[in-house]
C-alpha cells in the first residue's frame, strides 16, 4: 500500500510508476491502494488491460458501461463483491488512470459509495467531452496549455498534481499548490503575447503567490500531438 508519510490517507501510485513498472514491461500485477474501502489497480499480462477494482457494499448493483472502450463488471475478489472497471484501449491508459484517481478520491476522501462515485466520475468526463467539442480555437489552445502543465505535475506529484488543477472548478487561477497559484497562458504566435481576461487574472488570492506560465506552441507536422491526444 502507498501511504502519505504525514497522513493515513492512501494515495494512488503515480502514473509514471504504473506505466514504468507494470504496463511497459508487460508484467501482470495488482497495486493495493486501500484495504477498507477496497481500492486496487491492476494490469493484465502483456499490458493488455488496465483497470481498477472497488469493493461493493451490500445491496448495491452495477450497471453496464455506457462507453465502448470501458468495461464495467461485478466480480468477487478474495470473497468480496467488487466492481471492476477496465479498458483494453492502450492509447487511453493514461486517461483511464485519471478517471480511476477521480473515483478513488471520491471513495477514500469523501466516503462516497463506489457506484455513486462511478456515476459522478462518468458525469464529470461526459461534461468534459461535451464541452470540449464546443470550444473555440482560443479556448482549445488554453486547454492545451493547462494539460501541458497538468501532465508534468502528475509525473512529479502523482494524484496531488491532479488535485492542483482547480481551473475547471471555476477557481480564480488554473492551478494551486499550497500557497502557490499558477495561471497558464498559451500562444501560437511568433512572440509570447497573451490576452489577459481581466485584472483578476494577475492578482493572487489572499495568502498566495501567483506565477504566470507562458507557453508557445508551434506546428510540429506529423510528429506533433493533437489536443485529443494530450
Amino acid at each position: 500500500m502507498t501511504t502519505d508519510s504525514d497522513s493515513t490517507t492512501p494515495l494512488l501510485p503515480g502514473w509514471d510508476i504504473v506505466r514504468r513498472d507494470y504496463i511497459e514491461p508487460g508484467l501482470p500485477g495488482r497495486v493495493v491502494v486501500c484495504d477498507d474501502p477496497k481500492v486496487e489497480l491492476f494490469v493484465d499480462s502483456g499490458g493488455a488491460r488496465f483497470g481498477a477494482v472497488f469493493g461493493l457494499p451490500a445491496g448495491s448493483s452495477v450497471r453496464a458501461s455506457p462507453f465502448t472502450d470501458i468495461e464495467i463488471a461485478e466480480i468477487r475478489l478474495e470473497g468480496q463483491r467488487c466492481v471492476e472497471i477496465s479498458t483494453k484501449a492502450v492509447a487511453l491508459f493514461g486517461t483511464f488512470y485519471l478517471f480511476a484517481v477521480d473515483m478513488a478520491r471520491a471513495i477514500i476522501e469523501h466516503s462516497m459509495q463506489p457506484v455513486a462515485a462511478l456515476d459522478a466520475s462518468l458525469g464529470h468526463w461526459r461534461a468534459l467531452l461535451q464541452t470540449s467539442t464546443l470550444l473555440s480555437d482560443e479556448k482549445q489552445l488554453g486547454l492545451a496549455g493547462e494539460l501541458w502543465l497538468l501532465e508534468r505535475l502528475i509525473r512529479r506529484l502523482g494524484s496531488a498534481g491532479l488535485n492542483a488543477w482547480v481551473g475547471p472548478g471555476s477557481q480564480s487561477h488554473d492551478f494551486r499548490l499550497g500557497p502557490k497559484e499558477f495561471e497558464v497562458k498559451a500562444t501560437t504566435g511568433a512572440r509570447r503575447v497573451h490576452m489577459i481576461n481581466g485584472l483578476h487574472q494577475l492578482s493572487s488570492t489572499i495568502d498566495a503567490s501567483l506565477y504566470l506560465v507562458s507557453l508557445r506552441f508551434a506546428d510540429a507536422g506529423s510528429g506533433g500531438e493533437t489536443l485529443g491526444e494530450s
